[in-house]
């Protein structure tokens, strides 16, 4: 359960405690450097090392590019014991698209993701019904699990530069919806 306070507790997952709280601008570099570690080591399964790179576009996305992405979004972050950002969320409210959902490799399988996708779902403003998000071949089983279904695998055109060179690829994911 998620209490007002943000914190996490009575949940049958490996951790202790947990605090999920709203996202600040110190958390920009932090959740930039989860996502590029996360992405080279767990979704790099499922990508190859090209489409890893079209992903991150690491020569391409500055940490004020990364914290101006989360404007006019709802987004959570969850912060362990230690003060560690574990993961992070972000949606639109006003259409139901939980956009990025990310949690650190080290701490996958322990219930975070699952946390913080419930905050995001509480944060989707009524009368929105739908929850809409577009889930990497490594996320589709967590969210089937949690209750999404595919609705159209979907390719997304990247342009990066990588060693000053522009390049372009095309990733699949998946536009996945679960009904509130």
């Amino acid at each position: 359960m998620i209490s007002q306070n943000g914190s996490v507790s009575s949940l049958p997952f490996a951790f202790q405690s947990m605090l999920i709280r709203p996202f600040l601008p110190a958390d920009a570099e932090p959740a930039l450097a989860l996502f590029r570690h996360t992405v080279k080591t767990v979704n790099r399964r499922d990508y190859s090392e090209e489409e890893v790179a079209a992903w991150l576009r690491e020569e391409d996305v500055t940490p004020a590019m990364w914290l101006d992405s989360f404007t006019g979004k709802a987004a959570f972050v969850a912060i362990d014991d230690n003060g560690s950002l574990t993961g992070f969320v972000d949606c639109k409210p006003q259409t139901g698209l939980i956009d990025r959902l990310f949690v650190a490799a080290h701490r996958q399988g322990e219930g975070i993701g699952s946390a913080l996708l419930a905050q995001a779902e509480a944060a989707i403003e009524r009368p929105v019904s739908t929850f809409t998000v577009y889930a990497s071949l490594t996320a589709r089983a967590f969210f089937e699990q949690s209750g999404y279904t595919v609705v159209t695998p979907n390719r997304v055109t990247r342009t990066y530069t990588h060693e000053g060179r522009s390049h372009t690829i095309v990733l699949l994911n998946f536009r996945m919806q679960k009904s509130r």
